[in-house]
C-alpha cells in the first residue's frame, strides 16, 4: 500500500469518526507514511472526516476540525462526509480535482521489464528499518532486547496504546521494519522484555490477531485502564 502511495500527487486522508481516537488516527498514519519515505509527508492532501451522519461522529466534528485547523491543515481542505449517505462526498471530489488541477500535468514516468536493463533505479530504505539491538541478562533466564532506532522510537513515543487499533499498527510496523525478524533470529523467547524507547513489551511467541488482543486487554487491565471509555477523544479520562 505504501508503495502505491508514492505514485500519487495528492491523497485524501479519510478519517474514521466513530474511532475513539481521530486525531491519534490522523497523526499516526502521517507520521508512518513520513518513516516509509519522507517526501510522502510533503504530498498535498485532503481530509475526509467520514460518518459524520452518526451521533458518535457527527457529536465531535467540530473538535476535530478545531485540531485539524492547529495542525496546520488548511480549512478549505477539511471536509465532512458521509460516504453511506453521500453528504459532502460532491464537494470534496470537487475539491480534489481542483488541487490536481493546480498541480498541472501529472510527469510521464517510463518503465521497462527490458533484460538489458544495466541497473535498477535504487529503492528508498525507510528509516525504520534503520535500528539496532542490544541484548541484557535480566533475573533468572530472562532478557531484555533494547531496539534503538530513532524512527521506530518515535513511533512508539506517539502511540495511543490505549487504543487497540494503534497496537495493532504498531505491531504491523514491527513486523515490516524487520524488527521482529531480527529478534526471533537473536533467540527472544516467551517471556523475554522488549525496550522501545520508554515503552516495554513482554514478548509473545504467538504473533495472532487473537494473542495481540488478549495481551492488550491484559495490558489494559494491569494499568486500571477502560477499554470502552478512558481512550475516547477529546474527553479521556485520568
Amino acid at each position: 500500500f505504501l508503495r502505491h502511495v508514492q505514485r500519487c500527487r495528492a491523497l485524501v486522508h479519510v478519517i474514521d469518526g466513530t474511532s475513539p481516537d481521530p486525531m491519534g488516527d490522523f497523526r499516526a498514519i502521517n507520521l508512518e507514511l513520513e518513516l516509509f519515505n519522507p517526501e510522502l509527508k510533503d504530498k498535498p492532501q485532503v481530509v475526509a472526516y467520514n460518518k459524520v451522519d452518526l451521533p458518535d461522529s457527527g457529536d465531535f466534528w467540530e473538535f476535530v476540525q478545531e485540531e485539524l485547523l492547529a495542525e496546520g491543515v488548511p480549512a478549505d481542505r477539511i471536509f465532512p462526509i458521509s460516504a453511506g449517505t453521500g453528504q459532502g462526498v460532491t464537494e470534496l471530489v470537487r475539491r480534489v480535482r481542483s488541487m490536481l488541477d493546480d498541480l498541472g500535468p501529472a510527469q510521464q514516468v517510463y518503465e521497462t521489464n527490458a533484460r538489458n536493463v544495466k541497473s535498477q533505479p535504487r529503492r528508498h530504505e525507510s528509516s525504520v528499518k534503520e535500528f539496532t539491538i542490544e541484548v541484557e541478562e535480566g533475573a533468572g533466564d530472562m532478557r531484555f532486547f533494547y531496539v534503538q532506532g530513532e524512527a521506530i522510537e518515535r513511533f512508539a513515543q506517539m502511540t495511543n496504546w490505549d487504543y487497540y487499533e494503534a497496537v495493532k499498527r504498531f505491531q504491523r510496523l514491527l513486523d515490516v521494519s524487520g524488527i521482529n525478524s531480527s529478534l526471533k533470529a537473536r533467540a527472544i523467547k516467551e517471556g523475554d522484555v522488549v525496550v522501545i524507547g520508554d515503552s516495554e513489551f513482554e514478548w509473545k511467541d504467538d504473533q495472532s490477531d487473537a494473542a495481540l488482543y488478549s495481551a492488550y486487554l491484559d495490558d489494559m487491565r494491569n494499568r486500571g485502564r477502560n477499554r470502552q471509555g478512558v481512550a475516547r477523544w477529546p474527553k479521556a479520562g485520568p
